[in-house]
């Protein structure tokens, strides 16, 4: 750790590090007036994390999925704002990212960010969104795969970036619906990438109690005609997409969609690999 900040300090004219493996490193320290981008993976309980790099327009840090990792990612994103205030491309991926540290993010006067991704993050709901669309007022590519966004964070999203946003990512967002998408890319007319794999699942919902009624002999008898008639079965999905300029759908996993109508005459990459409850009859 001690040798990652000496390189860098000695490395003057210095203007991109990539890292891997950097799950060694207890704190960051990273003071440089060269770097443009800098990309750390595998980092994991930092007890310290300062960077400062004025002249830092893209910023890649990929956190290990460990549940003890005690990063405080708050601190980190409250200090971006006054040590790299150039930032334009931010890349996070932690499975602790919470709303709290997309609050602190927006309050890092970040202006000049164009592309943001928050990646893994379960704890990341609607509020962060609000955080997002009202700190930042250009963003060309957003990226919250993992989290817990709904159809009403989706539509916040389309009303505040639709001069702006070109690539828009939610793979594996459970609470998104077909309906949600298809609002976002009618309000996107911009949009190029749409990524919603394995976010249109089939749900199967919980089984409902079984009904019964007490017997004459004081005990429960259930009755079966009950049980047959409320079993639950998964939920599906029709998606429809009607776009003028987006070139990449992918719609890997989406086991709830049963239906599915793409009119996109620029469309060349569809990617609907293990769309289980695609009929290919109904496709278009």
């Amino acid at each position: 750790r001690d040798e990652l900040t000496r390189f860098i300090s000695e490395k003057k004219s210095l203007t991109v590090l990539k890292v891997d493996c950097c799950s060694g490193l207890g704190f960051l320290n990273i003071n440089s007036t060269s770097l443009s981008t800098l990309w750390l993976s595998d980092l994991s309980s930092l007890t310290k994390s300062v960077i400062n790099c004025p002249n830092l327009s893209e910023l890649s840090l990929i956190f290990s999925q460990q549940d003890n990792d005690s990063t405080d990612l708050i601190s980190m994103m409250d200090s971006l704002g006054r040590t790299c205030s150039n930032l334009r491309k931010l890349h996070i991926s932690s499975i602790h990212l919470c709303n709290e540290a997309v609050f602190a993010l927006g309050s890092a006067n970040l202006r000049g960010l164009c592309m943001l991704s928050l990646l893994l993050g379960k704890k990341i709901t609607d509020a962060a969104v609000a955080s997002i669309v009202r700190s930042f007022t250009s963003l060309e590519l957003l990226d919250l795969s993992g989290s817990c966004i709904t159809d009403n964070g989706l539509g916040m999203v389309s009303k505040a970036f639709p001069d702006t946003l070109t690539r828009l990512l939610l793979a594996m967002c459970p609470n998104i619906t077909s309906y949600g998408v298809q609002v976002a890319t009618a309000q996107l007319p911009l949009l190029q990438l749409m990524d919603c794999g394995k976010s249109l699942c089939a749900n199967v919902p919980p089984e409902a109690p079984r009904s019964y009624f007490g017997d004459l002999t004081g005990g429960i008898r259930f009755c079966s005609k009950l049980q047959i008639t409320r079993k639950q079965q998964p939920t599906y999905q029709k998606l429809i997409i009607k776009h003028a300029n987006l070139k990449k759908l992918s719609l890997w996993g989406c086991s709830g969609i049963d239906a599915l109508c793409v009119n996109c005459p620029e469309l060349n990459d569809l990617n609907l690999n293990s769309c289980i409850n695609l009929n290919p009859g109904v496709t278009s």
